[in-house]
């Protein structure tokens, strides 16, 4: 089981990246998208 995150600066980092991801998928397709994109 996990533990709630209560932390504001990792919450906050999680949601940016969770968003990068998404548009990222949105503007390039998920089959398209590289590993390299993403780091």
């Amino acid at each position: 089981m996990t533990q709630p995150v209560s932390n504001l600066r990792v919450r906050r980092t999680q949601k940016l990246l969770r968003e990068a991801l998404i548009e990222l998928i949105e503007e390039r397709g998920f089959e398209a998208l590289t590993i390299g994109e993403m780091t």
